[in-house]
């Protein structure tokens, strides 16, 4: 089964007059909790019920749109990933996305290795050079977040490694005056269209997983495990970058044919999905490859492109988490 969307304007309204009196980066754990109930009640039962698909992996990403009211935004989209203290423009889309993931029992999570540990970093238009400057305006590939982290059924907390990549990927949207589109390739799709072989190939434990550069952890590389998994529970599992997934080519020639036939299977399974402002997209990160078009100017701060994106975990998942008085953030080392 594919995504699809969901008109939730009828509750827009409602939410744009909630109060927002605290920073979403102090509590989000309790925001997600408050608000999620206030949430759930507006939600009609049939919109609940496509939502819950989600978490239990029936879907792998849902499209909300008109859910949050952004319009009355100003001033120029932030240049930086992490928020800056003091500016309240994004609180009432964040309350937005917390509360969904209240809503859905998702906890939501953070890692004290990236972007400052915060649970909610501004996607916009980057100037300068280097990799965060290229990634935010060049088209981005499909790709999980966190890649190099492991999957739940893969952690251990006594196991020197990081805690499990996110279950899901949130993006918020306050502005996108190009309209450009984020993509998602769906990992059903994906194994309807790479061979059985290259399958079975991606199953072996035999990989080389990169970290991400957002991700300054002490742990550089995920070694010996598959792209491919099954999950008791939630069935395949995916985790890739096209540019961050290798092998010994020389030794397992089969294996990397696999991985090339997955990079093509990509391009062709991509679905665009634009997040407007007032849009929320849920991806799941476990069975569906996510990534972005190029942006079409190269502009920065202004009325730009502005997203929000934020993490969550199934209630299921375990972690290791830093301190009783955060619980959404993540320790990525021992």
């Amino acid at each position: 089964m594919g995504g699809f969307s969901i008109d939730m304007s009828y509750l827009r309204k409602q939410v744009a007059d909630w109060e927002v009196p605290r920073d979403p980066l102090e509590d989000p754990t309790g925001i997600a909790v408050e608000f999620g109930k206030k949430l759930q009640e507006l939600t009609q039962a049939e919109h609940l019920s496509k939502l819950n698909l989600l978490v239990r992996s029936a879907i792998p990403w849902i499209h909300l749109k008109n859910l949050h009211d952004s319009s009355a935004v100003i001033g120029d989209t932030p240049l930086d990933l992490p928020p800056q203290l003091g500016d309240k423009r994004w609180w009432h889309s964040a309350y937005a996305t917390l509360a969904l993931l209240g809503m859905l029992n998702l906890k939501v999570v953070s890692y004290t290795c990236e972007n400052k540990g915060w649970v909610s970093v501004h996607l916009t238009p980057k100037p300068g050079t280097g990799f965060q400057a290229e990634n935010s305006l060049g088209a981005m590939g499909g790709h999980t977040d966190a890649l190099h982290f492991p999957f739940p059924d893969e952690f251990e907390e006594a196991e020197q490694i990081p805690p499990p990549a996110p279950d899901f990927v949130v993006l918020t949207g306050i502005r996108n005056p190009e309209s450009v589109n984020t993509r998602v390739a769906r990992l059903a799709k994906l194994l309807e269209t790479i061979s059985s072989q290259a399958q079975d190939w991606l199953r072996q434990p035999i990989f080389l997983f990169r970290k991400q550069d957002t991700f300054q952890t002490e742990f550089k590389n995920l070694i010996g495990y598959p792209v491919l998994k099954q999950h008791n529970t939630y069935g395949d599992f995916v985790r890739f970058i096209s540019s961050r997934v290798v092998l010994d080519a020389d030794l397992y020639q089969d294996a990397a044919k696999a991985l090339e036939e997955l990079k093509a299977a990509l391009e062709e399974c991509r679905e665009p999905i634009c997040v407007a402002p007032g849009d929320i997209v849920l991806v799941n990160n476990r069975t569906a490859l996510h990534g972005r078009e190029a942006l079409q100017k190269q502009e920065f701060g202004g009325n730009t492109r502005w997203l929000i994106r934020t993490y969550g975990y199934r209630h299921d998942t375990q972690g290791r988490f830093k301190e009783k008085s955060k619980p959404h953030l993540l320790s990525c080392d021992r």
